[in-house]
């Protein structure tokens, strides 16, 4: 019995020593929103959109930083799919995010409509995240009090980020069955948010775009999104408490394999 606990507490140690080598996530981008707009939609007959939001932010960071998780601030609006009639307070439609390099083709108006302009994005998301719509906090409707949460998933496949590069995060309801739609925070900033009315995502307008076309938006808005993920080691060598951690145990390990090695050794 002795043995056994002694490997227990040799494995214990060590697999402590290795978890204490992982590095933790950091927080990447975590964008304070000071304004929302209504509304990401789901389908339904009388859905207009849009049925995908999308910011970007560009990555300061080291090179090789894995990227892991994202987010946005949202609130369900509460009243449901009309089309539906009433629903449940927190039933939302599903939706979920994904991540797409910065590689756009945009394309104008011909005059005098050129201010108009709209862009597609020429690669396949890099990585994806399940439902997100499960989330706690009160609905908009019907008190009208708005309450943004911050809403997080896991990507299906970590991104490796290039310093410098330019990254987009994409909420999208995937145009599926309406169950209600959300409000969404944001802030003033550069411009950089996008939405697609189009049912296959194929075409984005930008906030300036949008506000050409007539919609009520600030040409300036940007989507307030966050993102985290492991950062690269800045050195290689761990803190003294680790290698105590793993040297003990290899210790204990090696200790037991000897007694192992002299009673099987040892004359009957």
């Amino acid at each position: 019995m002795t043995d056994i606990r002694l490997r227990v507490a040799a494995v214990t140690l060590v697999a402590l020593g290795l978890a204490r080598f992982a590095a933790a996530d950091a927080i990447l981008v975590n964008d304070v929103p000071t304004a929302s707009v209504c509304c990401l939609d789901g389908s339904s007959p009388s859905s207009i959109g849009p049925f995908a939001i999308a910011g970007n932010f560009v990555f300061e960071g080291p090179t090789g930083t894995l990227l892991r998780t994202v987010g946005a601030y949202l609130q369900r609006n509460g009243e449901g799919n009309p089309d539906a009639g009433p629903l449940s307070p927190g039933t939302g439609t599903p939706f979920g995010f994904e991540v797409l390099d910065d590689q756009t083709v945009r394309s104008c108006l011909p005059p005098p409509d050129d201010d108009v302009c709209s862009f597609v994005f020429k690669t396949s998301p890099s990585a994806a995240t399940g439902d997100a719509s499960h989330f706690p906090g009160d609905d908009y409707l019907p008190s009208r009090t708005l309450s943004l949460t911050l809403v997080t998933a896991t990507l299906d496949v970590p991104v490796p980020l290039v310093s410098g590069n330019r990254y987009w995060i994409l909420l999208s309801t995937f145009f599926l069955p309406s169950q209600g739609a959300y409000w969404i925070g944001g802030r003033s900033g550069t411009g950089t948010f996008a939405a697609s009315f189009d049912p296959n995502l194929t075409e984005f307008f930008g906030a300036a775009d949008l506000a050409n076309l007539g919609t009520d938006i600030d040409p300036m808005f940007d989507l307030a999104i966050y993102a985290s993920g492991t950062e690269p080691p800045l050195q290689p060598v761990p803190e003294p408490a680790t290698i105590a951690l793993f040297a003990v145990g290899m210790l204990l390990i090696v200790a037991q394999r000897r007694k192992i090695q002299a009673k099987v050794q040892s004359p009957a």
